[in-house]
């Protein structure tokens, strides 16, 4: 019997705001102010009821009431992405990117050895990361203030934004890219976390295995959840969070319509045939 997917998702480390210029130059900054409240309690079981309802033939959940989807215009509104630019690209094959690691953070990075001496990940560890980058100096010098942005970037990209099934690595993919963090915001962040989503959905949907994984940017899918389905919807609720901010470019999206939320589900099991159920009574006037 299989049982509720596992979720793959890993908030950054701490959200200094000496990082504003760096993710707002990279078109980042509206989603890592979300991410910066701190990630919900994502509702698997629910999770996993929605996802069986996707098709890949259509890229859309099919429900009772019709067919739905995530689109570009949702991802602007919740995450708060940029949809304009270049596609976003890179090259699966890097031969040299962990010197260039070094170079760029400035300290080596030491990746296990599997079987046979072969390399177990093509990427950075979410956990050196965290390890090493994770509280910034007050008197910290501006080339450090970069390098740790670089670091928080990276593991936005790698932990929330794309993650793979594996769900703790930043693909090596990322390297080059924020090699130059001016360069990032001439990317459609935006188009590239959907196509994204929508490939890791396709594989959630026909999984084999007794327990798999659910990746892609699953902060937008439960958020999207919440927002369009009354399945798992935790309260309505305006954030009461301070909003310290007053630039056009930083306004709060809809994802702060919700409070972080500290439901349990404990027996995973007997909520996913509860939510499958309620998928099956939505009407379209719901």
């Amino acid at each position: 019997v299989l049982q509720p997917l596992r979720v793959r998702a890993h908030a950054p480390p701490v959200f200094d705001d000496r990082y504003i210029p760096y993710l707002r130059a990279a078109g980042l900054l509206g989603v890592a102010l979300v991410v910066s409240r701190g990630m919900p309690v994502f509702n698997a079981p629910a999770l996993t009821a929605l996802v069986d309802r996707w098709r890949p033939e259509t890229h859309s959940f099919h429900l009772p009431s019709g067919e739905m989807t995530i689109t570009l215009q949702d991802v602007a509104m919740i995450l708060a992405l940029p949809l304009r630019g270049h596609a976003v690209t890179g090259r699966t094959e890097n031969p040299g990117w962990r010197a260039q690691v070094e170079q760029l953070f400035g300290i080596p990075l030491n990746i296990e050895q599997g079987q046979g001496g072969k390399k177990k990940q093509n990427g950075i560890p979410l956990s050196w990361l965290s390890q090493n980058f994770s509280q910034l100096d007050d008197d910290a010098e501006p080339w450090r203030v970069e390098c740790y942005a670089r670091a928080y970037i990276l593991h936005l990209l790698g932990g929330v934004l794309f993650p793979d099934a594996g769900g703790d690595i930043a693909s090596a993919i990322w390297i080059p890219l924020v090699a130059n963090l001016g360069d990032l915001g001439r990317f459609s962040w935006g188009s590239a976390v959907l196509a994204w989503t929508y490939r890791q959905l396709c594989e959630a949907c026909c999984r084999q295995a007794p327990s798999s994984n659910m990746s892609g940017c699953v902060l937008l899918i439960q958020l999207w959840m919440w927002l369009r389905l009354p399945v798992g919807r935790p309260k309505w609720r305006q954030s009461s969070t301070t909003w310290p901010y007053n630039e056009p470019d930083m306004e709060k999206t809809v994802a702060y319509l919700f409070e972080r939320t500290a439901t349990a589900h404990a027996h995973r099991d007997v909520a996913y045939k509860h939510y499958v159920n309620e998928m099956d009574c939505l009407q379209p006037q719901h």
